[in-house]
């Protein structure tokens, strides 16, 4: 292991790491218990020894340390928008497999739903900007809040437009009780 870093060190590892960063793990060769490579993490963090604290998706915390770990910064969760796709993907994944556990009745009843979270799905991350990205990611499923919104405003005209999702999601952070329908994610860290 090498000497602590530098004062400068320090202070570059935290810019270029601020918490809320996604991480993939590649490598961590000197712990006796380490986390698995591919590992994804976000970042909580930049202590004074320059060591970067992570949250890990395996639900364990346990920091990196630069020059001995190896790791990398996940491109497209850099941003909040990238953040945002990365979230409604999961969410979306979620959805599908609670449809293939509904019989097919259901399925077929809730078509209207499944449409409206397939096209948000598709297309609510590049239609927001970076203050919407912010706001929708407050909650645990903003696929969820954002196609019932599409849902309420298209009835039965399924002919609401992609870009349309940039003013739905306007509309959604003014709404006051929100917090009430949908539920607010534990631990935000932005």
């Amino acid at each position: 292991m090498r000497g602590f870093p530098t004062r400068e060190e320090v202070e570059r590892i935290r810019q270029y790491y601020p918490a809320g960063t996604r991480i993939v793990l590649d490598d961590m060769p000197e712990d006796p218990f380490p986390i698995a490579p591919g590992t994804v993490g976000d970042v909580i963090g930049v202590d004074d020894a320059g060591q970067i604290m992570v949250r890990w998706q395996n639900g364990r915390s346990l920091s990196l340390i630069p020059g001995v770990d190896s790791f990398h910064a996940a491109p497209e969760l850099k941003t909040a928008v990238g953040r945002l796709g990365f979230k409604l993907k999961q969410c979306y994944e979620a959805f599908q497999k609670e449809w293939c556990a509904k019989p097919p009745e259901e399925i077929i009843a809730m078509a209207d739903k499944i449409f409206a979270v397939q096209m948000a799905a598709e297309h609510l991350a590049q239609a927001v900007n970076a203050e919407q990205a912010e706001f929708l990611l407050q909650f645990q499923n903003p696929l969820d809040m954002v196609s019932d919104e599409w849902l309420s405003r298209t009835r039965d005209d399924f002919l609401l437009a992609a870009e349309d999702l940039s003013d739905m999601t306007g509309y959604l952070m003014d709404a006051d009780d929100l917090e009430e329908m949908y539920p607010l994610e534990q631990d935000i860290s932005m």
